[in-house]
């Protein structure tokens, strides 16, 4: 528990047996290793391959979303939630979703706000949902129509015990 909230933590224990001068066990030596990052790198790396394989199939968007949604689903710690929209150039449609979604009406307590900018300026938003159950989101576009608009977007719910630091955002970029 750190800032008033639990964090996720791998760590490695190294044991030493300790002797005394009769050469009997006295006590030990514990020397923590944090191996925190290498663990959920390779997750990540996990959720990487698995959408890769996934995609590969695909024949249509729909089917991209709804194969890259099943991946999604298969590292609830990194992704807890995502929900897939498509644009068809009058509106956006839910084309595919995972886990169990936030009131995705009430962002930021004033309607679709961050995941409008996201889509509209062609570039991801982090926001916070304002939501007991829910913590940070992040808002992705993705593809691209022939007149430059992003095809779709990305809601994902953040992991919410670990910090939105560097190595977390290129993750989910």
């Amino acid at each position: 528990d750190r800032d008033g909230r639990l964090h996720e933590s791998y760590h490695t224990l190294s044991v030493t047996p300790l002797t005394d001068e009769d050469g009997k066990t006295g006590g030990f030596l514990c020397a923590p290793i944090d191996v925190t990052r290498s663990v959920v790198e390779t997750r990540q790396r996990g959720l990487l391959n698995e959408l890769t394989a996934r995609a590969a199939g695909a024949t249509d968007v729909q089917e991209a979303c709804t194969r890259a949604a099943q991946a999604l689903a298969t590292d609830p710690d990194d992704i807890p939630f995502a929900a897939l929209f498509l644009a068809d150039g009058v509106s956006v449609s839910l084309a595919a979703s995972t886990g169990p979604l936030p009131d995705l009406t009430t962002f930021g307590g004033g309607g679709f706000g961050p995941a409008v900018d996201a889509f509209e300026t062609c570039s991801a938003r982090t926001f916070d949902l304002g939501q007991p159950t829910f913590g940070q989101a992040i808002a992705l576009p993705f593809g691209q129509t022939s007149d430059g608009h992003p095809r779709g977007i990305l809601v994902a719910g953040l992991n919410p015990h670990r910090a939105s630091d560097e190595d977390h955002h290129a993750f989910l970029m």
